[in-house]
């Protein structure tokens, strides 16, 4: 009986064009690991396409190359045809035009008329015929990407690579390995069943992108000697190691480090239930100089300065508008959907947020609080 590796590269063998993608709100260690697996595929010859819901490319991570290629919806997956007879009446001319959103197309016939039964219409098969999902616990956390195209997700066999508790176990096949640092360390394990020798300067520096990202430069308590084995190997393969600790840890702006500062002096935390929360107003966006573009990677603080935490809140005030964002954060152990659900947010259950308008951040920082403390004490009880 084939393992889990043997049967993914089986998968990969029998394919002819493969779609890759992650979570949404991609990590450093999700964005490096579909980056590994495209140019892997691209290496064996594979005709491979990443797309990753609504992709931005993040300024931190723009040191790793290759990402001009990630899509950031899903185009041309389907192919619908539009079939006219015309044997006995031959086409004298072809038109179209949009109007209200609808697409008219005329046919002038040489002679005679066309009749239903002259037309016939058919969709093609979808464009790809494997999905490669990585560090995504969920189909519902690839965004748009699923909910617009869910059948396409649900009769296209998937490849589910993760290294999370909270993983749903979506796949066909679910290479999902718990004692794994991250979704690259994995990727990397994979490697020695498609071929150890693909292994170049670019792909060593994608995986210890992931894995450094993800255990905090090797300094997590997940760290095993396994880990640093690879580590070592991939040192050995051309990894810039110091190229990815510069980028990811040293070249925080000023700006940056006075907004984190803020957010860290407004920080609040409620011990018994493992909850911590912060808020940034316009005003601490205005005094820091900084944007909300730039709060990307604040949660990773937070996490570092309360590693007691098993759920995060923050509360951002629009510099343009007159919202409160609020985003909630949790660990495998809660549903983020159902700690917020009150509030009818969106996302999945490691990541959710809603929107208040026209309401004193204040004012939405109590409620909200106040709502998830009685769902996370109706769990505790």
């Amino acid at each position: 009986m084939l393992n889990e590796n043997q049967q993914i590269h089986e998968q990969i063998n029998r394919a002819k064009e493969i779609l890759i993608t992650c979570k949404e709100h991609y990590s450093a260690d999700g964005l490096a690991a579909v980056l590994t697996m495209y140019k892997i595929l691209s290496k064996l010859g594979k005709r491979a396409q990443i797309a990753i819901s609504n992709f931005v490319p993040q300024p931190q991570f723009a040191f790793l190359e290759g990402q001009s290629v990630i899509k950031d919806d899903l185009y041309h997956l389907k192919k619908f045809t539009i079939q006219v007879d015309t044997e006995k009446t031959p086409v004298e001319e072809l038109s179209y035009d949009k109007q209200d959103k609808k697409l008219i197309i005329s046919l002038t016939p040489k002679t005679g008329t066309y009749s239903e039964q002259d037309i016939h219409f058919s969709a093609s098969n979808y464009k790809f015929d494997l999905i490669i999902v990585i560090d995504s616990p969920d189909l519902e956390s690839l965004g748009s990407l699923y909910e617009k195209q869910a059948d396409f997700f649900y009769h296209t066999p998937i490849i589910n690579i993760d290294h999370s508790p909270a993983n749903e176990y979506f796949g066909q096949i679910n290479k999902v390995d718990l004692t794994a640092t991250s979704s690259s360390e994995i990727t990397y394990t994979l490697l020695q069943t498609l071929g150890p020798e693909l292994i170049d300067e670019t792909i060593a520096t994608y995986i210890y992108t992931g894995m450094t990202e993800k255990t905090k430069s090797f300094r997590s308590t997940s760290v095993t000697p396994h880990t640093l084995h690879i580590a070592s190997q991939l040192i050995q393969n051309g990894a810039e190691r110091e190229k990815i600790v510069t980028h990811l840890y040293r070249t925080k702006s000023i700006q940056i480090l006075k907004l984190w500062g803020r957010a860290l002096a407004n920080l609040q935390l409620e011990p018994k239930l493992k909850l911590v929360w912060t808020s940034l107003t316009a005003n601490d966006f205005a005094l820091a100089g900084a944007s909300e573009e730039q709060l990307q990677g604040l949660v990773d603080e937070i996490i570092s300065e309360t590693p007691q935490a098993d759920v995060i809140v923050l509360f951002i005030e629009s510099t343009n508008s007159s919202s409160i964002n609020v985003k909630i954060f949790t660990n495998h152990k809660y549903n983020a959907l159902g700690l917020l659900k009150q509030f009818s947010p969106q996302g999945n259950k490691l990541e959710a947020s809603t929107n208040f308008v026209n309401q004193h951040i204040a004012e939405v920082e109590r409620n909200v609080i106040t709502g998830i403390k009685a769902e996370l004490e109706k769990i505790i009880r």
